[in-house]
C-alpha cells in the first residue's frame, strides 16, 4: 500500500531523486500549528512549562540575509515563534533525514538568532535528525551563546505523534513516517536476535565467498581490505 502523503511526494518529485526533507518539514509544521500540540511538544523536548501559548507564527524555508562574516545567507527549516503569557519564543528547526549537515549551517543559524535574543526572545535552535549527529556547541556558539540547542532524532518525533494522535491527519503522516523508515525501533526483534547469534557460520560462508579468485581480483583492485580481527568483540 502507498501512502497519500508518499504518493504526494511521488508526484512532485517526478523524475527526480528522493529527498522527503521539505515535505516532511511542511507536514510536520502543520502540526505545531496547533497550540494544544505545540504546548506539548515544547514541554516534551524543550522543558517549557506553557501556560496559555499563543500567537503562534510558523514560516518554513524562510531565508535570512548573509552576515558579514557569512559566505552565504540561510535558510532553516522552520522558523517557529509564539508567546507563553509575558514570554516570546523562536525556535530554528532544521531537518536532516538523509543528507549532512550544511557549511557551518547550524552556526550561521545560531548567529542570525542572536537578534532575537537581544529583542528579549527566549531562542532554541532545533537540529532533528533520522541518524545520530552529534554537534559541538563549542563551534556553534563560537561568537557567543544565543540559543539554546536541542538535538532530536526523528524516531522520538515518531512516538511523541503516537502519543498525540487524535486526529486523521496526524495518522497519515505516521503512516509516511513509517512508510520513509523514521518509526525505527530500539528494541531488537527475534529475528535480530538469531542473526547475531549465527554471525559466525553468516561471517564464514561470506569468507568462503569472497577467497582465492575473487579475493585476489579485489585486491588487484582496490588493495588489501582491512582485516575484520576484532568484529565478533565488536558486535
Amino acid at each position: 500500500m502507498s501512502y497519500l502523503f508518499k504518493r504526494i511526494h511521488n508526484l512532485l518529485r517526478k523524475g527526480q531523486s528522493d529527498q522527503f526533507e521539505d515535505l516532511l518539514t511542511e507536514l510536520f509544521a502543520e502540526v505545531l500549528e496547533d497550540e494544544d500540540k505545540l504546548q506539548s511538544f515544547a514541554g516534551t523536548f524543550f522543558g517549557i512549562k506553557a501556560k496559555q501559548i499563543q500567537d503562534i507564527v510558523i514560516t518554513t524555508q524562510k531565508t535570512f540575509l548573509k552576515l558579514d562574516a557569512h559566505d552565504t545567507d540561510s535558510r532553516p527549516d522552520i522558523v517557529l515563534r509564539f508567546n507563553d503569557l509575558d514570554n516570546k519564543y523562536v525556535v530554528f528547526f532544521e531537518n536532516k533525514i538523509n543528507a549532512a549537515e550544511g557549511q557551518e549551517q547550524l552556526k550561521r543559524y545560531a548567529e542570525h538568532l542572536k537578534w532575537y535574543q537581544d529583542n528579549g526572545y527566549k531562542t532554541i535552535l532545533l537540529y532533528i535528525t533520522r541518524y545520530a549527529d552529534p554537534k559541538s556547541e563549542e563551534e556553534i556558539f563560537a561568537n557567543g551563546k544565543t540559543a539554546i540547542f536541542q538535538q532530536l532524532r526523528w524516531y522520538k518525533i515518531y512516538y511523541w505523534l503516537k502519543e498525540e494522535q487524535d486526529n486523521a491527519y496526524i495518522k497519515k503522516l505516521l503512516e509516511f513516517m513509517e512508510e520513509i523508515g523514521l518509526d525505527e525501533s530500539r528494541r531488537f526483534l527475534p529475528q535480530d536476535m538469531y542473526a547475531m547469534q549465527n554471525m559466525d557460520r553468516l561471517q564464514r560462508i561470506m569468507d568462503e565467498c569472497l577467497d582465492d579468485v575473487v579475493d585476489e581480483e579485489m585486491t588487484k583492485l582496490f588493495g588489501k581490505a582491512i582485516a575484520w580481527s576484532n568484529r565478533n568483540k565488536q558486535i
